[in-house]
Parts: C-alpha cells; sequence; structure tokens
C-alpha cells in the first residue's frame, strides 16, 4: 500500500494536468503548452508529499521559483509578442529572410526559457538526498518546465481535476 499511494498520487496528478487543456489563440490547440501546469503552492505541496520534502527543502524550492519566476514571466511575454510578429509576417507576406530573423529571435528565447528551467531544476535537484534523488524523476522536471513557462496562468485546482 505505501509504493500504491504515490503512485496514485502521480496518476491523479498526471491526469489532472492532461485534462486541464485550453485552446490556443489561433484555434485549435496552439498557443502556449497545451497543459497547464499546477500553482506553485500545488506543485510545492506536491512535490513535498511525494519527495517527503523537509520543511526547509519546502521552502527552499518555493524561492527557487520564486527567484526563477520574473525572468520566466518576461521571457513568456517576449515568446509571445514574437509568436504575434512571426504570424503577421507570414499572414502579410514578408519574406523568408525577415521571417527567419523573427524564428531565430524566437528560438533563442525558447532556448533561454528551457537554459532557466534545467538550471532551477537543477539548484533543486541538489538540494534533495540520495533517497529522494532516486524517488524523482522526469514527471518533476516536467511539471517545474510548465510552471515556469505557464507561470502565474497555472490551472486552479478546480480546472486541473479530472472532469466526469
Amino acid at each position: 500500500m505505501r509504493r500504491l499511494l504515490p503512485f496514485l498520487c502521480i496518476a491523479t496528478l498526471v491526469a489532472g494536468v492532461c485534462l486541464a487543456q485550453r485552446g490556443g489563440r489561433r484555434g485549435g490547440g496552439g498557443g502556449r503548452s497545451a497543459a497547464r501546469s499546477m500553482s506553485e503552492d500545488q506543485m510545492v505541496q506536491t512535490f513535498t508529499l511525494l519527495l517527503q520534502l523537509k520543511d526547509a527543502q519546502a521552502r527552499d524550492l518555493k524561492a527557487m521559483l520564486d527567484a526563477a519566476l520574473p525572468d520566466a514571466l518576461a521571457m513568456r511575454k517576449e515568446i509571445d509578442a514574437g509568436k504575434d510578429l512571426l504570424f503577421e509576417a507570414a499572414k502579410g507576406g514578408k519574406n523568408d529572410e525577415e521571417i527567419g530573423k523573427i524564428a531565430n529571435a524566437q528560438a533563442e528565447l525558447a532556448y533561454r526559457m528551457k537554459a532557466l528551467e534545467a538550471r532551477t531544476f537543477a539548484k533543486f535537484w541538489r538540494a534533495l538526498t540520495s533517497e529522494q534523488q532516486a524517488k524523482a524523476d522526469s514527471f518533476f522536471y516536467d511539471q517545474m518546465a510548465l510552471f515556469l513557462e505557464n507561470g502565474e496562468q497555472a490551472a486552479s485546482p478546480a480546472e486541473a481535476a479530472p472532469r466526469p
């Protein structure tokens, strides 16, 4: 039963995140990541439960996220603005060179976002005990990345709950 509880928690969280999908601005499932991230508090609580974080580790995790979030939100705004520019350039018949410049700027922003996600997770990873590291898997990295990518626009618990 002890091994089943973490599995059920993870399965429930993954199902909730997957069901909390939103459509993009241009129809369909485009726009930002289709799955919405947990809120910061939900993520800290989930990580604490699943990895049995000590109080100090949970506070450190929250501080790490708080430190990374302003940069992530600024990049998110730039990424959204760049997507709009790219869309307008394509609609407006801009030449390949002009579209390429915008696309290259988007690639640089995506690189910076992924680097921020990896640096933040690396700090968290180093703060874990070897037992906690053994329990951690890509789910934790993915959730941290989703949170940073989506920032304050995380799903509410009601939105993340499985629907009948």
